[in-house]
């Protein structure tokens, strides 16, 4: 039965490449991130490295071990009913490999992602970034995948990091403030 799921949701992940048109696939940081793009709505998700690692304790940059990414990928797999991309750093190999896509990471401007489109001969994985973020303009240029990368988790983590220096001041009013009550994320967090 597992493989058999398994064998579904890899058919699912497949299929979003082939069809016409750009997806977006978000990036989680483990199995509660992965669970609110899920509920969210998004077909996929993706692990993002620097999102693991940061949330392990570590920069992004191959500090965490294999061990500790497959056991995210683990959970995020078991809590999740979407197909699940894991990012394993240093998957160098790309189209003639047998990949979905090809990822390219980093920002871009528009004519560079025009060119990326046009020169490579397999389905484009781009970056959402600063520099080039329109999604009807990526759409329209042919770029099949946009990542978010670790957007989300940093801007999670920023909040974090104020949410500690307030606490340590003595100032947790911002902290109290925050809408999504215990009841509300119980809630929100079942099944």
């Amino acid at each position: 039965m597992a493989n058999t799921n398994q064998e579904q949701k890899a058919e699912r992940f497949q299929q979003l490449h082939r069809t016409d048109g750009m997806f977006v696939i978000p990036n989680s940081w483990d199995a509660g991130s992965a669970y609110v793009y899920e509920r969210e709505g998004f077909d996929c998700v993706a692990t993002s490295s620097a999102g693991v690692a940061y949330a392990l304790g570590y920069p992004d940059g191959e500090d965490i071990t294999l061990d500790d990414l497959v056991q995210v990928v683990r959970n995020t797999v078991r809590r999740v009913d979407i197909p699940v991309s894991a990012d394993f750093e240093r998957g160098y190999a790309f189209a003639e490999a047998g990949a979905d896509c090809v990822f390219v990471p980093g920002p871009m401007d528009e004519a560079t992602v025009r060119s990326l489109v046009a020169g490579i001969h397999a389905p484009l994985n781009t970056i959402l970034n600063g520099r080039f973020h329109d999604f009807a303009q990526l759409k329209k240029i042919g770029v099949r995948r946009l990542s978010v990368g670790s957007g989300p988790v940093r801007y999670i983590a920023e909040k974090v990091i104020h949410a500690a220096r307030d606490i340590r001041a003595g100032k947790p009013e911002e902290v109290l403030s925050c809408g999504l009550s215990y009841g509300a994320a119980n809630e929100y967090f079942s099944k």
